[in-house]
């Protein structure tokens, strides 16, 4: 329900993001909006800059800058913008480096690939070559790995970072609650992780992970997601810690 943007070369911001919302109450009844997303995001960050200045390795959030409301109900989010990919945006670049040819889109070149949308790599990359089109999210992601664990390319000081992060954040009594492949962003270098998008996330709300993770709202029963999934993900990634 939200669409992002990023600062323009020459405009001064390039450095910026900028989420944007248009609320409508059909879509947006189980999503944080977007000013409690930004409080919660402040929280997120402020709680790992204090873990990582005690020392410990920290995976990473983009810094909130401001927020803005429109008359017409429209959101605004200003926040530190990350040089990277999404993990998912870089597992399917992966893949398409092993297609043939012949599956690229029309007039395409190997090279191109990095100028494609995500939407074009999925119809590239899981329509053509995994054949995957019927697949559920779990079952399409679990295909994906299976192709690219043989060849693991995440350092064990990145699944560390990350690890780390989620523990002080739930340790808090933070959840992120929608943390998959795709709200979880390296850098270029692949040396740094940033937990992004905090829409479905919940700070001092629950007494525990389970209830967290499996609560009540508007007299619904909601099911988010373990914020440890996205750690059995990134093992199957990760190269090993060479052994002394």
């Amino acid at each position: 329900i939200a669409d992002v943007f990023t600062g323009l070369k020459g405009s001064g911001e390039e450095n910026i993001c900028l989420k944007y919302v248009a609320r409508h109450p059909l879509k947006a009844t189980y999503t944080n909006n977007l000013e409690t997303e930004m409080r919660l995001q402040t929280d997120a960050f402020d709680l790992l800059q204090k873990e990582e200045k005690s020392g410990t390795p920290m995976a990473k959030i983009p810094q909130p800058v401001a927020y803005l409301k429109t008359d017409a109900g429209g959101e605004y989010l200003a926040m530190e913008r990350v040089h990277g990919k999404t993990l998912y945006r870089i597992l399917l670049e992966r893949l398409a480096e092993q297609m043939p040819e012949t599956l690229f889109l029309p007039g395409m070149r190997r090279e191109d690939i990095p100028g494609l949308s995500d939407e074009d790599m999925e119809r590239m990359v899981v329509w053509d070559y995994l054949n995957a089109q019927h697949r559920t999210s779990k079952e399409l992601y679990s295909l994906i790995l299976k192709r690219l664990e043989r060849d693991p390319f995440l350092s064990a000081d990145v699944f560390e970072k990350v690890r780390n992060a989620i523990g002080a954040l739930n340790t808090a009594g933070f959840f992120h609650r929608d943390l998959h492949e795709k709200n979880i962003m390296l850098t270029d270098d692949l040396s740094d992780a940033y937990l992004i998008d905090f829409g479905s996330s919940s700070h001092g709300e629950h007494s525990s992970a389970q209830e967290a993770f499996e609560t009540e709202k508007w007299g619904e029963s909601i099911k988010f997601l373990d914020d440890k999934y996205i750690l059995h993900v990134l093992r199957r990634l990760t190269v090993p810690r060479a052994r002394a």
